[in-house]
């Protein structure tokens, strides 16, 4: 499994961002509609509201995608930024 995960790393097939969400229901919901869009799959959302320099009226949310490759994974930050996310693309 290392070796696959490695694998899909290094060939820029795995994209981890940080995403500033306004804490209104239905927020995450809107990111996850984006990304199914955009044809790209969800491995795992670590959701945080508290430890983090965000607004009081702020969560944050680690999302681990699998895309299909380099040119998909900025396509897909500039879709979530065109919605009006602050996607921060993390290594």
């Amino acid at each position: 499994m290392s070796v696959t995960r490695f694998g899909l790393t290094s060939s820029g097939r795995y994209l981890v961002v940080r995403i500033v969400i306004p804490d209104r229901p239905g927020r995450l919901a809107h990111i996850v509609r984006v990304i199914a869009a955009e044809h790209a799959n969800v491995l795992a959302v670590t959701h945080y509201r508290e430890g983090r320099s965000i607004g009081v009226l702020e969560t944050e949310a680690e999302l681990t995608l699998e895309t299909r490759g380099e040119e998909h994974s900025r396509h897909l930050v500039e879709a979530l930024v065109s919605e009006g996310f602050t996607v921060h693309r993390l290594r």
